[in-house]
């Protein structure tokens, strides 16, 4: 007995010790963070082809730290890999975290990835139309910050979303880069005071890079619009006090209201009016109160940087705003103004064409013109159709015309068609190597645009990579232009809205299917900045890349432009680039005046004035209008047109030629670019065409300056004016 009970003891001893590296493992895994859920777009909307957040939950039983990645197809259904270097350090619980990326189908794959050190510890796929499905990318979109003030009964042929979670604003400017406006009323600060330091710079970062942002403070004023308030920098002027009215008839006559705010009644009696006073606004007033010491701004609309901001001195959500008829009829004036239809009316005096080209928006005309490579040759379909009809005649009715009447031995047909078969194939091999070109070609479009009052510099490339070979290649675009200034830089792929080959909208599979079965290439960001690792290239195919960078640097002294009392411009303009400028011209309101120079060139640091006498109007400059035989003649817009020119200056002012009813495009994908509004905003602009590249695109480490077929660098500088001649007469 005692024998058999030390058997049992040993072999009770040895099953324990061999299952304790079982039982390690079990604890190991279970200590593996896992994922729970993810969240797609803005409250779970999203457009397609534009950077959006995802919102992943994930659960650990123990402090996990680590990397996310996020998987999804890009416009070509190409598989893309978006992962942000910054660690996560999550601690044992369930938590949020957040993560970029640019959705290219509709119905694409999302693969979450965690991943430590490289190894890959949790991972999720989902169908990413099964989450949320997704807008077009010429779709309007309006977000509102807190509670809707009646927005979305307003706007009913747009999309708004509410967003009432402070988590659920993003944290990264472009984040917001698919909606068209944000707003928010103040008259509840909660949503704004509880945004994160970091969510509040990408809101006005977002802004000062060319979005729109409306919003509305009454009795707040002091708390949001004061020194120390978190829409301060974002005011179209400096705020004074908050001030009681009784009625606003200039507010009343802005949206030609019948009803008068001063006979509304709440609660059986008539609500003060409380209005935030700014002085030294900056912009177009649009409603103001006259009084002895000036005019009292009501709306406000002002250039922010590139981007725009509409204020209104009034809580557009309490009472008797909100019980007033003509509440729904100003949230509109905020957010299209006078100036749209104005815009439309005369573009109606355009052709009104529209030809269905494969893209709906001028981005896809300039991609069109883009991927034209001079030196790369196509058999023409009149050749390929030429072959087809002769190789078929000779296996057809030519073989067996000669084999019955020439050589008389029809069992021949099996030497003469294979003959026949390889010869066709050795000259298609022929022409290919005929025909295909062997360099790396780069076609690109730089667009420089300096904010001289803010600092601000934006630029916008568009990048066409042409390879002969099938291969994976790394690309980056560094600036050439103040290379010591920090910045940020964000490089990926290009969309094309519409239906064409790689449009947005097409349902059509991969290139390399299936999506998310292949090693994806990566877009590694990093402190808002981003390159491609690992693209893919078709052979004779071409790769369509865009960037958006940024940076900021001092300009003193760039011009000292004003305006006469009838409105007119004057005054010189400066260079502050570190390169020529050529085809100058300076543009104000609608109108378009050349520099005193011969030939519009401006060297770095030198000044032109601007000459009254030379002004022409700027509507007829973009639409090639003329007087012929006392006819006003419009040239028509070609939406097949490839001069990139002429394609880029149409983007640079699109609303200022007519909009889409002079060129039968939209301009939603990329309307940033569009700087229209701010020629009526109190703005100068110059602009012209750089002497210098303004960026460099890394292929693999190395510049692509041999592999360079064609490149433009376009330059727009905004300046201030002085208008307080014109508004003393108008005051008068």
């Amino acid at each position: 007995m005692p024998l058999l009970r030390r058997v049992c003891l040993i072999l009770l001893v040895a099953s324990l010790v061999a299952s304790l590296p079982w039982l390690g493992a079990s604890a190991q895994e279970a200590a593996q963070p896992e994922i729970i859920a993810a969240q797609i777009g803005l409250n779970g909307i999203y457009k397609l082809g534009y950077w959006t957040p995802v919102r992943v939950t994930v659960s650990t039983a123990a402090r996990f730290r680590g990397q996310l990645v996020l998987t999804t197809s890009d416009g070509d259904g190409t598989p893309a890999a978006f992962a942000d270097d910054a660690v996560l350090d999550l601690e044992p619980g369930e938590t949020d975290v957040v993560g970029y990326v640019k959705f290219g189908r509709p119905n694409g794959g999302l693969t979450v990835d965690l991943r430590e050190e490289d190894v890959i510890v949790a991972q999720r796929t989902w169908n990413a139309g099964s989450i949320s499905k997704p807008m077009n990318s010429d779709a309007e979109w309006v977000v509102v910050l807190g509670a809707d003030f009646g927005v979305q009964a307003a706007l009913d042929s747009v999309r708004v979303t509410v967003i009432e979670a402070a988590n659920e604003v993003p944290d990264k400017w472009y984040g917001f880069e698919g909606v068209d406006a944000v707003a928010l009323a103040t008259s509840d600060p909660r949503l704004l005071t509880s945004l994160t330091d970091v969510q509040q710079v990408a809101l006005r970062e977002w802004v000062s890079l060319g979005g729109r942002l409306i919003f509305c403070a009454g009795s707040s004023g002091e708390a949001m619009l004061g020194p120390d308030g978190p829409l301060a920098t974002l005011a179209p002027g400096e705020f004074v006090r908050v001030q009681t009215f009784r009625s606003i008839p200039a507010l009343e006559s802005y949206v030609r209201s019948s009803q008068a705010l001063d006979s509304i009644e709440v609660d059986q009696r008539r609500r003060e009016l409380r209005v935030s006073l700014l002085q030294n606004t900056r912009g177009r007033m649009e409603a103001y109160e006259p009084s002895a010491d000036g005019r009292r701004p009501i709306i406000v609309r002002a250039p922010h940087g590139f981007g725009q901001v509409v204020f209104a001195a009034i809580d557009l959500d309490q009472p008797p705003f909100s019980q007033w008829e003509g509440q729904g009829r100003m949230i509109q004036q905020l957010f299209h103004g006078d100036a749209q239809r104005k815009e439309r009316a005369a573009g109606r005096q355009g052709t009104g064409q529209l030809v269905h080209v494969g893209y709906s928006d001028l981005t896809g005309q300039l991609r069109n013109a883009l991927d034209q490579f001079k030196t790369v040759k196509l058999v023409t379909f009149s050749w390929i159709a030429g072959l087809i009809v002769l190789y078929v005649l000779l296996i057809g009715p030519g073989d067996y015309f000669v084999l019955k009447n020439v050589v008389r031995r029809m069992e021949w047909t099996w030497v003469t068609f294979t003959a026949t078969a390889v010869a066709f194939c050795a000259i298609a091999i022929f022409l290919h190597e005929q025909f295909k070109e062997r360099r790396v070609q780069v076609n690109q479009v730089d667009l420089i645009d300096i904010d001289t009052e803010s600092g601000l510099v934006r630029g916008t490339s568009w990048m066409h990579l042409y390879n002969p070979e099938t291969t994976a290649r790394d690309v980056a675009m560094e600036p050439n232009w103040w290379p010591e200034t920090e910045g940020s830089n964000l490089t990926t792929w290009q969309g094309l809205p519409g239906t064409g080959l790689g449009g947005l909208r097409r349902q059509s599979p991969s290139l390399f299917d299936p999506p998310l079965a292949n090693m994806p290439y990566a877009i590694e960001i990093s402190n808002d900045r981003s390159s491609l690792a690992d693209l893919p290239i078709q052979t004779a195919g071409s790769q369509v890349l865009t960037s958006r960078s940024w940076q900021t640097r001092s300009f003193a002294d760039a011009s000292q432009l004003r305006t006469t009392p009838d409105g007119l411009l004057r005054g010189d303009v400066s260079n502050p680039l570190p390169c020529s400028l050529s085809d100058c011209m300076v543009l104000y309101d609608n109108w378009a005046y050349r520099l005193e120079r011969k030939g519009g060139v401006l060297r770095p640091g030198d000044s032109a004035k601007v000459e009254l006498e030379k002004a022409i109007n700027l509507s007829w400059r973009l639409t090639r209008r003329r007087v012929v035989e006392i006819r006003d003649v419009t040239t028509p817009w070609n939406p097949q047109d490839l001069d990139i020119a002429r394609i880029v200056e149409m983007m640079m002012f699109f609303k200022a030629a007519g909009g889409e009813d002079y060129t039968g495009l939209q301009h939603r994908y990329q309307a940033y670019v569009d700087l229209s509004e701010h020629l009526r905003l109190g703005r100068a602009i110059l602009v012209g065409r750089a002497s210098e590249p303004a960026t460099t695109s890394l292929l693999d480490g190395e510049p692509t300056d041999a592999e360079y077929e064609q490149r433009w660098t376009f330059c727009r500088v905004v300046f201030p004016v002085d208008r307080s001649a014109m508004n003393r007469k108008r005051q008068l």
